[in-house]
């Protein structure tokens, strides 16, 4: 049987309780780890959730613009075959007011 002096005692003593400080700081540093990798993952679902609501919103806005783009479009024909109709118009009138002038101006002659 070994000797158990109380210098040895004192120097188990000691080296129990660095042993226990020890397991005590692991313990903290797998807590601290494990909290910076909750966070971590916090932050990188936090961006990504920002990322997919923006692509969304693209999304959204394109969706939009090509909605604008194709009222646009069908106003442009509405307005299109608007003015042809006006031009129509305006040309049978012109034709009917020169076919007018003429026939006056021939029945003019003939009296003449």
């Amino acid at each position: 049987a070994t000797p158990t002096t109380p210098a040895v005692l004192d120097v188990q003593q000691q080296v129990q309780i660095l042993l226990k400080g020890h397991e005590d700081d692991t313990i903290r540093l797998e807590e601290v780890q494990n909290e910076s990798r909750r966070r971590a993952d916090d932050v990188l679902q936090r961006k990504l959730a920002e990322k997919r609501r923006k692509r969304q919103m693209e999304r959204g806005e394109q969706q939009a613009i090509v909605e604008t783009a194709q009222e646009l479009l069908q106003q442009h024909a509405v307005d299109e075959a608007r003015l042809e109709r006006r031009q129509r118009s305006a040309r049978r009138m012109f034709e009917s007011k020169l076919r007018q002038k003429m026939t006056l101006r021939r029945l003019q002659k003939d009296s003449v």
